[in-house]
């Protein structure tokens, strides 16, 4: 069939189990209420490269536990957004994020005509765009709303439960401790259970939960493309990675700097923010944040930025690794995940350069200067 307009869908570029469910979802969704729309395509879009899906892993497992293939899903790079925006066939809706910020991709701003999103708003007020905008654990619960209150005849067993899934594991299965949930995410999830009364909830969170955790075969390089979000000015490419696994167990891995100062490369990124979640022994979360860069005075400027931001406080307790071009943390609000540390960053980004003023950071390094970097600690062991 020739279509002469598409529809898009496209989620973040962390491409994250939230994002990915909430583009199949809406997609589906236009599909089903706008088929009498002749020649246009609504397409769901994975905003990462085919190749990077297994990194993925509890999107993996739960599309095959749905019984949807994979090799049936639309990835950055089997379609040109660009391309088709030249050509004005292209209209694109966002889920999980509400401005674009992927590397030229500016131009397609210009034919977003909806928003569905739980992060800062950062999207000004325009007339040719519907926004949902709303502080809510997982952006699949406003996906999910809006089907219900649009035409639940859509809703399904299968859509139903891939939505219950998402909307678990972002709100950390309703965890108090965690302080994700709200009172509509709680309210969406009880709709949603009328049409899979017989799936267990807990059962349900815990199996993706184990598939999302299992990353026991990734190499550094993958764990840190696995989640990851990068913002930028014109100078400055920040690059924030999360991983599920316990930093001091990331750090032990071979040859893990030399991992880090490539992966930097790579990315064009002059500084690498970690953000590691895992369970203790006793099933509570723990988190931990890392600070890599090969510029000592920026990575002593963003280390300082999180250690004192009053917007959100982290609860940040340094603790020493060895690794000189690396500073490491016990993030004690373990409520603050990367949506939350991403503004602090974001903001560090838009303010004039200063240099670190903490009196045990300076002594860290020598003179202040823009040449100032850790090159010369390269050649040690990362161990």
């Amino acid at each position: 069939e020739e279509f002469s307009k598409f529809h898009v869908v496209l989620g973040n570029e962390a491409c994250d189990l939230d994002s990915t469910v909430s583009a199949l979802a809406y997609a589906f969704f236009l599909h089903k209420v706008r088929k009498n729309i002749e020649h246009v395509a609504h397409v769901p879009v994975l905003n990462i490269p085919r190749a990077d899906l297994p990194l993925r892993t509890e999107i993996t497992f739960f599309l095959a536990q749905q019984d949807i293939p994979t090799d049936s899903l639309t990835f950055r790079d089997d379609i040109n957004l660009t391309a088709l925006h030249s050509q004005d066939k292209l209209s694109l809706t966002l889920v999980d994020h509400n401005v674009i910020r992927g590397p030229g991709d500016q131009d397609l701003e210009s034919v977003v005509v909806e928003v569905i999103d739980h992060h800062k708003d950062e999207r000004p007020e325009s007339n040719v765009c519907e926004k949902t905008v709303e502080t809510v654990g997982s952006c699949t619960t406003l996906v999910a709303e809006r089907i219900l209150e649009k035409d639940a005849t859509v809703m399904d067993k299968q859509l139903a439960t891939l939505l219950i899934g998402t909307i678990l594991v972002d709100t950390v299965n309703r965890s108090v401790e965690a302080q994700k949930v709200t009172p509509k995410d709680e309210d969406i999830l009880g709709r949603l259970k009328d049409f899979c009364p017989e799936v267990d909830e807990g059962e349900l969170f815990q199996s993706i939960q184990e598939a999302k955790f299992d990353i026991s075969e990734l190499s550094v390089p993958d764990l840190l493309r696995k989640d990851l979000k990068s913002i930028s000015n014109n100078d400055i490419t920040i690059a924030m990675a999360s991983i599920t696994m316990d930093l001091e167990e990331l750090l032990d891995k071979p040859n893990v700097i030399e991992s880090m100062k490539e992966f930097c490369s790579r990315q064009d990124a002059k500084v690498l923010v970690v953000m590691t979640i895992s369970t203790n022994k006793t099933g509570g979360m723990e988190r931990q944040l890392a600070v890599y860069s090969e510029d000592s005075i920026l990575r002593e400027r963003v280390a300082e930025t999180l250690d004192t931001a009053t917007n959100v406080t982290l609860g940040l307790s340094h603790f020493e690794t060895g690794i000189p071009t690396l500073r490491a943390y016990h993030q004690g609000n373990v409520a603050a995940s990367r949506k939350k540390v991403l503004p602090i960053l974001q903001d560090f980004l838009q303010t004039p350069f200063q240099e670190p003023s903490k009196p045990h950071l300076a002594e860290t390094r020598g003179l202040f200067s823009p040449e100032s970097s850790d090159t010369g600690f390269d050649k040690t062991p990362d161990s």
